[in-house]
């Protein structure tokens, strides 16, 4: 590929020029090749930082044809940090990895044309820091369009580019351009084929923006399989048609869940679609109401990888839980969780469906370390009954974890729609999809229904064992005046103090001061008198659990 470069956001870069923060290189790849098995090239992103002396710094990512990743020099990070890339952590390279495929996602697409047919380069004609933008589709007027005087006639730029193509049914497929399209040439079918040979049957044009055409074909199976879509001869409104023919690659029909789900190998438990554009259907089991910038969607036969998550802050139709939807989009891993983002296509098929499950699991089936836990991503599930075991992360992480008698425990997330404030030792039933965040797996409650705390079946509480954990609940209330409560939980019988102390470190009340203590859930109330037997003052305290080895901290506010 000859000397093509795009900047993010910050105008034209030559090769090896240092002096601005962005360039991509050989943006315009195709991983797969026609075929989807011929190397493709490598993407390759070069980050340039200035550092506090003035100085610059570079790091590059390469992501290579085969989808692997490699890195040299040395990375700005989001926390401002620099680092070397031996020093690159899981995370940091996965967040690396992100910020590259999102902007691949952004600009490549601008066109899919022969690449021996024309130099490629950067462009923005209007300085909008747009380079993808439908004016600047980065090439350059075709060499074999001239006047007489040698000119190119008409800048490729102003000539219709396919940009992306899925798959809306078994029967349909969308093709995106970049611009609007002449009516006549968009929809005739005859200038659209399938390189395996499915007949293109029928062709239609979205009557909005002119840019997308929707085309019938034969039955696409067996679904999943890869399809290359080509055009040629499309026209936008101008009159412009397009130099020469293009393609896209996409997942043909309607690709199961569980197809999306399942692993590239034992060792990589990522998506064996990851990077790759497939169109899936589901029940929405949990909806935007309760998670705000997603939803999760799930086959209706339920079950072990069934489920997945789908980032839909700009989703292109207003959803409800029960839904039956298509959406079709690129299959993600951030962090580690596979999910569909961005969506380019979503349609409400029917509502009012039952919603998949919930599928009952046991905390030891759903718990990070466990090896089933990875087949309920994005699952919508169900344990009973558990008891609160742990709450130190409800406040800092917003996650708590949950037990049952067998003192199996999973984590519990805080990002739905509810209320309920988690207490040790309280039973209940709990279900919601299964979520990977912050390295764990995580039950994600969609809103107060999916806490029942009243219909409790097959334990007593009052005869259950009392939960074998080590925590510091949080006062209730705070602030407080004139008393308040502090619940604590210990796992074995020990020495335990509770000491209230002042913003120095100075204590103020011994509560509890080395009496030995059965494990399970304690109570202690304090009234805002000190040792000496005075009221203290308004003001910020701290109360300090130590029993063991295990200590614990928990601020505290006195209001009069």
């Amino acid at each position: 590929m000859s000397g093509k470069n795009l900047s993010s956001g910050f105008g034209n870069v030559t090769n090896g020029d240092p002096a601005l923060p962005t360039r991509i290189d050989n943006i315009c790849k195709n991983p797969h090749g026609a075929n989807d098995n011929a190397p493709g090239e490598d993407a390759k992103k070069t980050i340039y930082n200035e550092k506090a002396d003035r100085s610059w710094v570079g790091g590059t990512i390469i992501k290579k044809a085969d989808g692997s990743y490699d890195y040299s020099g040395t990375f700005k990070l989001k926390d401002g940090s620099f680092k070397a890339k031996k020093d690159l952590t899981k995370q940091d390279r996965e967040e690396l990895n992100k910020d590259l495929e999102d902007e691949l996602e952004s600009l490549c697409g601008c066109y899919l044309t022969p690449q021996d047919e024309f130099e490629k380069q950067n462009r923005d004609p209007d300085d909008d820091h747009v380079p993808n933008g439908e004016d600047d589709c980065c090439m350059i007027s075709n060499p074999d369009q001239q006047d007489s005087n040698g000119n190119g006639i008409g800048d490729v730029c102003d000539m219709p580019s396919l940009v992306r193509v899925y798959a809306t049914s078994n029967t349909g497929v969308n093709a995106e351009f970049n611009m609007g399209l002449d009516s006549l040439t968009a929809a005739n079918s005859s200038n659209y084929s399938l390189v395996s040979g499915l007949a293109v049957m029928g062709a239609s044009i979205d009557s909005t923006g002119a840019k997308v055409v929707y085309l019938t074909t034969g039955s696409q199976t067996p679904a999943c399989d890869p399809e290359t879509l080509v055009a040629c001869c499309v026209k936008n409104k101008e009159g412009n048609v397009m130099p020469a023919a293009q393609q896209q690659v996409f997942r043909k029909g309607i690709c199961p869940i569980r197809m999306v789900q399942t692993p590239t190998s034992v060792e990589n438990d990522s998506s064996q679609y990851a990077g790759q554009r497939v169109t899936i259907g589901g029940i929405v089991t949990a909806d935007k109401s309760a998670f705000v910038t997603r939803l999760y969607l799930e086959q209706s036969d339920a079950g072990p990888w069934s489920g997945v998550t789908v980032y839909a802050g700009a989703i292109p139709a207003p959803v409800a839980e029960g839904d039956s939807v298509i959406v079709a989009g690129l299959v993600g891993e951030y962090h580690n969780r596979t999910d569909i983002t961005p969506v380019n296509f979503l349609r409400v098929v029917s509502s009012g469906n039952p919603i998949p499950g919930p599928n009952l699991v046991t905390p030891n089936q759903i718990s990070t370390d466990s090896p089933t836990a990875e087949s309920y991503e994005g699952v919508f599930v169900r344990c009973d009954p558990v008891f609160v075991a742990d709450t130190t992360g409800f406040q800092a992480f917003g996650e708590w974890d949950v037990s049952d008698v067998a003192a199996h425990t999973v984590k519990v997330g805080h990002s739905g729609d509810y209320t309920f404030y988690p207490h040790i030792g309280r039973w209940m039933n709990i279900r919601g999809p299964m979520d990977y965040v912050y390295e764990n797996f995580r039950i994600e409650p969609r809103r107060n229904a999916d806490i029942d705390t009243i219909n409790v079946i097959g334990v007593n509480p009052a005869t259950q064992p009392k939960p074998q954990v080590f925590a510091l609940e949080q006062n209730s209330p705070n602030p407080f005046n004139p008393v308040t409560n502090i619940f604590f939980s210990i796992p074995e019988k020990t020495k335990v103090e509770l000491y209230i102390c002042d913003v120095s470190g100075r204590v103020v009340k011994k509560l509890i001061d080395g009496v030995p203590m059965e494990p399970g859930r304690h109570k202690a109330t304090w009234d805002g008198w000190n040792d000496a037997g005075r009221a203290v003052s308004s003001g910020v305290y701290f109360c300090k659990l130590s029993a063991g080895d295990k200590v614990a901290e928990r601020k505290i506010v006195l209001l009069k």
